[in-house]
């Protein structure tokens, strides 16, 4: 490389940028190493957001037949920076020519495919790239996104859906992926699959017993034998209604076979039985199990107890069944001696699930600090029924990058400048931590920092300590008590971060007030509560329940649920079946049963705020597109802090804030 182009590079890389533009304005004056120079011009022009005079440069490069793959990716940049995706489209196809096998080329082609609204493209593209590498968790994320958007039945996608199944395979073994945002991409691939599609004919057509004939067993076995549905069953819970009518289904014919013919479950895969039953106990056996599934599941169980009692060793069949019965009941309900079978092998997991986890938050119960007393009528209804079902019931947690909350808070907000204390270690107070899904991933996020995490009930605290352990929090203290005594200590955190909570109290303006008190100066909160738009069909449910003076027992919410989902189509209660809460015992108490439960909008939030003398500092959005329909609405808001413009935006698009509501806020200043 030419001497002047080397001191040109590294102008530019340290940081002189002038020097190094006029460096390279020299050369091409003697017409010298001109490629090169034409590149880091329009590198330089690039990164002032000047893209015509970039693109001017990339241009005289190409005229000049200088222009190789570097030229061509940079033009694809600055046309893409430009929203000219049909020339950045040709840019990047013209990096692919030079050298097919570049990955970022692949990546931007893809993006620019879904910008398009070619998703089979765009997925083809992504599939490429990770296949190039594996390990690139934007790739990896692009993909999913992309897939969310997939018809499923429509013939074109069958060509794809090796690589698709096999990059989605690959991503179970990437810890930091959180794969849980997507189970119910997986789940619709998983179940578009056409061994399934054909099992879900047969089962919809086929009732129980002798209804489920030997030529339409070959298509049982090729569901239980896929590898992904194994895998996916352990992993979390599945929120698809058709997906819990075909495992209802899937799992009545199973148990059949197990009491009638049980030498056919050799041609089942244990495995398969096991992931069933872990997939039933995520969601606290909320299907719907019929009289004469009760009355096969008593005969075996039966049968198993006594082979148990009298010491004989259970073979691989016995074992096959004893899962399945895992499917229906905790093992732990019925099994009073804990036979080998469960010591090892694949039954292992279900002991340690159903048994031994059990064992040990019953210990921890005994274990929990106390900070406070619990007196206030509302939080005792709520603590009892957290009590009696703790929610949310999780399985795995992403490992999230290390991060520091200022860090956060400069990536959602690069308008905001958040204190220095947030950039190192800082305090920070998690209220309504429940069984410790939140405060975990906090933990993991912020190494540097000391958590604590407090919550009404026990049974959710002793589950948080478990699932602490085995993922070695060190910074994370967890406390049993109610917020509103918060003010009984003297300690003060950096960040309060509580999402879900307030909308769970008599007077939510006063639980935000007992926070505010322990909020150190200089710190930020992080609150999130129910819209009450969004939560418009949730509400009408809770009151169909009210009118019709239901209890929130185990049997009256599988009962309720069962009605939902085989309501007719045009029946308003079926909008819940969209709400992953609604496939677990104790998320649909939560979602539909709780017993309080309040809902805000953007005029409740703000006059909050004025109440509390807080400043906005801007919402959370769970969808990029959120935003993006918003500035397009409101382009003199370009921080997207308006609580009016919200409000509007809000009525034109109701189902934006699904979940809730989540902001930052400090006090005013």
């Amino acid at each position: 490389m030419n001497t002047d182009l080397l001191l040109a590079q590294k102008f530019y890389e340290g940081g002189d940028d002038i020097a190094a533009q006029e460096k390279c304005l020299a050369l091409l004056d003697n017409n010298e190493t001109a490629s090169e120079a034409y590149l880091l011009l329009s590198q330089i022009s690039f990164e002032r957001e000047d893209y015509d005079t970039s693109l001017r440069y990339l241009s005289e490069a190409e005229e000049k037949n200088l222009a190789t793959l570097k030229h061509h990716y940079l033009a694809g940049l600055n046309h893409y920076a430009c929203n000219d995706f049909p020339k950045a489209k040709s840019a990047f196809e013209a990096v692919l020519t030079i050298d097919p096998k570049h990955r970022d080329g692949l990546r931007n082609l893809g993006v620019i495919s879904k910008k398009e609204g070619s998703t089979l493209e765009a997925v083809s593209h992504f599939c490429d790239a990770l296949t190039l590498d594996s390990s690139d968790e934007l790739i990896r994320r692009n993909l999913f996104d992309v897939l969310k958007a997939i018809r499923w039945e429509d013939v074109r996608v069958k060509e794809l859906s090796e690589p698709i199944r096999r990059h989605v395979e690959a991503s179970l073994n990437f810890p930091e992926f959180d794969m849980t945002r997507y189970i119910p991409v997986v789940a619709t691939l998983v179940f578009s699959s056409d061994h399934i599609l054909l099992a879900n004919k047969v089962l919809g057509s086929s009732p129980i017993g002798e209804g489920v004939g030997s030529s339409y067993r070959s298509c049982i076995v090729d569901v239980c034998r896929d590898a992904l549905l194994q895998e996916l069953l352990r992993l979390n819970i599945l929120p698809l209604p058709e997906i819990e009518v075909f495992l209802t289904g899937l799992r009545r014919v199973l148990l059949e076979i197990s009491v009638n013919e049980r030498d056919f479950l050799t041609h089942i895969p244990i495995q398969f039985c096991v992931s069933m039953a872990h997939q039933a106990y995520l969601t606290e056996y909320a299907y719907e199990t019929r009289e004469s599934e009760l009355t096969l599941l008593k005969s075996m169980q039966d049968e198993l107890s006594a082979k148990i009692k009298d010491g004989n060793p259970l073979k691989l069949l016995d074992r096959a069944a004893l899962a399945i019965s895992a499917a229906y009941i905790s093992l732990d309900e019925w099994i009073d001696i804990v036979p080998d079978a469960l010591n090892d092998g694949p039954l292992s997991s279900l002991f340690e699930t159903q048994i031994h986890d059990k064992r040990v938050e019953a210990r921890l119960l005994g274990e929990i600090e106390v900070h406070s007393p619990v007196t206030d009528k509302t939080s005792i209804k709520v603590r009892k029924q957290y009590e009696e079902n703790p929610f949310p019931r999780w399985a795995r947690i992403a490992r999230p990058p290390s991060s520091t909350i200022g860090e956060i808070l400069q990536m959602l907000f690069p308008y905001f400048q958040a204190p220095a204390k947030l950039f190192g270690t800082c305090s920070i107070l998690i209220p309504g931590c429940g069984t410790g899904q939140q405060p975990i991933q906090e933990a993991l996020r912020y190494p540097a920092c000391q958590l604590t995490a407090i919550d009404l009930s026990a049974r959710s605290l002793a589950f948080a300590m478990r699932r602490s352990d085995e993922y070695g929090i060190s910074n994370l203290r967890l406390l049993h008590g109610d917020i509103l005594n918060l003010g009984e200590c003297d300690d003060q955190y950096d960040v309060i971060s509580c999402t879900g909570v307030l909308h769970h109290m008599a007077d939510p303006v006063a639980g935000w007030r007992a926070l505010l008190s322990r909020l150190s100066p200089g710190g930020v909160m992080k609150i999130g509560v129910y819209s009450e738009l969004a939560r418009r069909h949730v509400a009408e449910v809770r009151q169909w329940i009210a009118q019709q003076n239901l209890t929130p027992t185990e049997e009256t919410i599988r009962e309720t649920r069962h009605l939902i989902l085989n309501a007719p189509p045009e029946d308003a209660k079926r909008n819940v079946l969209s709400i992953v809460d609604f496939y677990s015992i104790s998320g649909a108490r939560d979602l539909l049963f709780h017993v309080q439960e309040n809902t805000f909008s953007f005029p409740n939030i703000s006059g909050a705020m004025d109440t509390l003398g807080l400043e906005f500092i801007g919402l959370q959005l769970s969808r990029p597109e959120i935003g993006e329909t918003y500035k397009r609405m409101f382009p003199g808001d370009p921080n997207m802090t308006n609580f009016h413009n919200w409000h509007d935006f809000e009525k034109l698009y109701p189902d934006s804030f699904s979940s809730m509501y989540q902001f930052w806020c400090r006090r005013s200043e």
